[in-house]
């Protein structure tokens, strides 16, 4: 009886085992920079993106028969070593449904352009170079982060809402930022505002020069468009040159590695750390809102917006206290949604096949198949897919006309003080919607806690006041100035009178 009950568990279990098997494995290979990573995307985009992988792997009505397995390789922002990973993914025995990657827009477009040779998808969720948009250079590449040219119309909207009609870009030589300062003219060049001033980075580390430049022109309001590391030596250089705050204002990108990313340590900056604070107390930054402000929404179909943000405040050791808007950073949101979005699109590519008699395509996938590689594109391409996610509707950014592109993304402008107790104060100003050009103010326009000595609002460039010193001397000019005119009235009368005698 014993050996009977021994050998009927034994077969159980044998059979639940392979009931836990019998879905066919479907592997993303990841590009993604861990470590060494000079643009400092946050390291957690990678618990973010293996998150919504175990959230699709548990819902039991997206891709049910099959499990994702998301290999991620630590690909550095490096052209050569990321290349050199991606041909170990491609010619690995286990075969990649798709490619997540890369971080950093030079490191992306090559393997952008490579994909679609091997009959691959390429996705993204941080690269923001618009030429990742040309859909001949780069036809199996998709993306859900809006470029960065889509946050101009909000700094165009800063502009105008502070009367600055002057600005000076200040900007790093990079496609991604050389694109978005050329757009941001454009747009400015429609308004009643003066054309930004464009000033290039050379490629040294000595910015002492472009910053006498630009002291020159008397403009005060600067848009840095620059990486985190430049972005210290060339405000501590300003600094040094006697142009930071109250006095001068910095408009900055909003994707820097933490909230006091200028601390960090830099043998090429010579500030102190309290200098550093001096010349960037009263700063503003402009980025992408990271999640959408309902946390009701359902992502999947027993996960909310709310579930996703709990579970991962307490596996990222976040406070339960951080404001719902700072739980995400540098992205990671972007990254549990670009998980879904291809989950999304392999569940309806499987039903397709299914129906069609031709699901083995799928499960046993091949880069020959040029075939699933077009089921794959013509879902993407498709007007209709779109879903809810952590970030808000999610959309491929780089699929739409450039009509539909100034009406995606919504962004958040934050005003920043450094000189405070804490690691500093962020006052979330307002958040701009692309779609219709609405802003909503949060803590508002007119509530911003401004450094400058009367706490007003800081000028775009010095105002020129006539101040009198001795006002007895001054009174006295103007008596003698009010004689002359009655002389001089009276001598003209008296002439005009007489001239013919």
């Amino acid at each position: 009886m014993g050996l009977v009950w021994r050998v009927g568990v034994g077969i159980v279990l044998v059979t639940l085992l392979a009931a836990g098997d019998a879905r066919t494995r479907l592997y993303i290979g990841g590009m993604w920079p861990s470590t060494r990573n000079p643009f400092y995307f946050s390291a957690h985009a990678d618990l973010a993106m293996r998150m919504a992988v175990k959230d699709v792997n548990s819902d039991v009505h997206l891709l049910p028969d099959h499990e994702l397995i998301l290999e991620l390789y630590d690909s550095q922002c490096n052209v050569g070593l990321t290349l050199y990973q991606m041909n170990q993914i491609l010619t690995s025995s286990r075969t990649a449904i798709a490619l997540l990657g890369e971080a950093c827009s030079p490191v992306t477009q090559p393997l952008a352009a490579a994909s679609q040779y091997w009959n691959v998808s390429l996705f993204n969720f941080v690269s923001q170079s618009v030429k990742l948009d040309d859909r001949t250079e780069y036809s199996r590449y998709y993306h859900i982060l809006p470029a960065e040219t889509a946050l101009n119309q909000a700094r165009v909207h800063l502009l105008k809402t502070f009367n600055w009609r002057k600005s000076v870009i200040i900007l790093q030589s990079s496609d991604v930022f050389t694109l978005s300062a050329k757009d941001l003219q454009d747009k400015v060049f429609n308004t009643s505002l003066d054309l930004p001033d464009l000033r290039v980075l050379p490629d040294t580390n000595d910015f002492n020069e472009i910053a006498q430049q630009v002291k020159e022109t008397n403009v005060r309001v600067l848009f840095g468009f620059f990486y985190e590391e430049v972005a210290r030596q060339v405000i501590c250089t300003f600094y040094q040159n006697g142009m930071s705050a109250p006095n001068y204002v910095w408009i900055l990108v909003g994707w820097y590695n933490s909230k006091t990313w200028y601390l960090a340590n830099n043998d090429a900056v010579s500030c102190t750390n309290e200098q550093m604070k001096q010349a960037l107390n009263g700063h503003f930054i402009v980025n992408f809102l990271q999640q959408t402000s309902d946390t009701t929404k359902q992502i999947l179909k027993d996960r909310t917006v709310s579930d996703v943000v709990s579970e991962f405040r307490q596996r990222a050791n976040i406070s339960s206290h951080t404001p719902f808007s700072e739980t995400f950073q540098q992205y990671s949101a972007f990254g549990y949604d670009v998980i879904i979005a291809m989950a999304r699109m392999l569940d309806l590519a499987v039903h397709q096949m299914t129906a069609t008699g031709e699901i083995h395509r799928i499960n046993q996938f091949s880069y020959g198949d040029e075939g699933v590689a077009n089921v794959f594109n013509a879902i993407l391409e498709n007007k209709s897919f779109s879903f809810e996610g952590l970030t808000g509707p999610v959309v491929f950014y780089n699929l739409l006309t450039a009509e539909e592109k100034r009406h995606v993304g919504t962004v958040q402008i934050q005003y920043v003080r450094t000189l405070v107790q804490q690691a500093n104060q962020t006052t979330n100003v307002a958040v701009f919607h692309n779609r219709g050009s609405r802003v909503t103010e949060l803590e508002g326009f007119q509530r911003i806690p401004w450094t400058t000595t009367n706490g007003e609002v800081p000028h775009d460039s010095p105002k020129i006041v006539s101040e009198v010193s001795d006002k007895g001397t001054f009174a006295a000019v103007v008596v003698v100035d009010s004689v002359c005119l009655i002389l001089a009235i009276g001598l003209l009368f008296y002439i005009s009178k007489h001239r013919k005698h």
